[in-house]
């Protein structure tokens, strides 16, 4: 063995323990040290510009990419992850795993179309991968929903309104009562943030006259479409529901994938990373959704002013809260 080949093979080995050691950091949940890891190992394997080259070497920089894209997407950085399975697939083209991440990076983009390309190819080589089959039909879902909101991009929006401040035009789609209960239900979300709550529970109110709610909470509802289904359905057969004048929908938009309506629909912010609360009314012939923005200030979050969404975002799509 050469000098040089014997520092090849220091060098594979010391990038194989860097690669151990980001899959516990991994797992631990502690993902900035697992990225650091990952591309510690990448760049031993390059070697300080006389790159190790061989197979082995090629299979450890394809398990490390893959790896370091999963990492990526954990710390919230989708263009990174996309630039790592890039790398990977450079090495192996049926690569599933990358394939896989990269659909789901353009997707969180609201590239659902190139998202589905990767799905396409994914499957190909997995064509019993339930989870490509799954992320696919949602995928699906989501382009058919951006498409359809496209052709109201032409429409004159008006100035979003809020329930206090909507003009008669706004107002005359829900009840007084309806309106005059979200209001209250606004001001006791403010409430709650401004008193230190980190996150609003994804839940529904189902009034029955006056002041009387009844709760149902729907937990990870909007993490897909098969969730968003199963927890409406579970709520339409909830003796409750048959009975309520209308309900209201409350999710925090941090805690949704799903339907990505900040992307799908014209939307009111410039920034559409930004937290917020949704609020959407509903009675058995109308709806209206509202959208809570929340500013970060300093250690404390702050409540902004709510803004009536445009009529096609709608949380809940197609479906009804009632039977």
């Amino acid at each position: 063995m050469t000098v040089e080949e014997s520092r090849h093979e220091e060098e594979y080995v010391a990038a194989v323990a860097e690669k151990d050691a980001g899959n516990k950091h991994f797992s631990a949940g502690e993902y900035e040290r697992a990225k650091g890891s990952y591309l510690l190992a990448l760049n031993l394997l390059q070697d300080g510009g006389n790159p190790v080259v061989t197979r082995e070497a090629n299979d450890l920089a394809c398990k490390l990419h893959t790896n370091a894209a999963a990492v990526f997407i954990k710390l919230g950085d989708p263009l990174s992850a996309i630039e790592h399975c890039k790398l990977a697939l450079a090495i192996d083209k049926r690569n599933v795993k990358a394939l896989f991440r990269r659909a789901e990076c353009l997707k969180s983009l609201g590239h659902y179309s190139e998202a589905l390309v990767q799905l396409e190819r994914a499957l190909l080589i997995e064509e019993n991968n339930e989870e490509i089959k799954e992320s696919m039909d949602e995928c699906e879902d989501l382009l058919e929903f951006q498409e359809h909101a496209e052709t109201f991009e032409g429409e004159d929006l008006g100035a979003a309104q809020s329930p206090a401040a909507g003009d008669g035009s706004d107002r005359r789609e829900l009840p007084e009562d309806v309106l005059l209960a979200l209001e209250s239900k606004i001001s006791g979300l403010r409430d709650e943030v401004l008193g230190g709550r980190a996150e609003v529970d994804e839940h529904v109110m189902l009034n029955h006259g006056e002041s009387k709610f009844g709760m149902i909470e729907i937990k990870d509802a909007f993490m897909g479409p098969s969730n968003l289904s199963s927890a409406l359905q579970f709520v339409r057969g909830q003796h409750l529901t048959a009975t309520a004048k209308f309900a209201f929908v409350i999710v925090q938009k941090s805690k949704m994938l799903y339907p990505n309506v900040w992307w799908a629909h014209p939307w009111p912010l410039d920034d559409r990373d930004k937290d917020g609360i949704f609020v959407e009314a509903h009675t058995r012939e109308c709806h209206a959704t509202w959208f809570i923005p929340l500013e970060e200030s300093g250690d404390s979050v702050i409540p902004q002013r709510e803004i009536r969404l445009h009529q096609t975002c709608k949380l809940l799509l197609d479906e009804s809260v009632f039977p």
